[in-house]
């Protein structure tokens, strides 16, 4: 399994920036998964800032799953 957070969604920016690159620091270079699509892969299986994730398909055999971010409290 791949876990990840796409940095295009502009909602997810400041969580993303906040919880992945901040408070874990665990994610990884971000990679392409299609035309449309970029994502920062994540080492965590279970991420604490976790709202939701979305099953997006199959890679080279691995599942990708897309993390939405627990909104940052303002």
């Amino acid at each position: 399994m791949i876990f990840g957070v796409c940095p295009m969604v502009e909602k997810q920016k400041i969580e993303i920036d906040k919880h992945c690159f901040g408070d874990c620091g665990k994610i990884l270079l971000g990679g392409m998964i299609d035309d449309l699509l970029a994502l920062l892969p994540c080492k965590e299986k279970k991420c604490p800032y976790e709202e939701k994730s979305l099953k997006y398909g199959i890679c080279k055999g691995q599942i990708i799953y897309i993390r939405k971010l627990k909104e940052v409290e303002k």
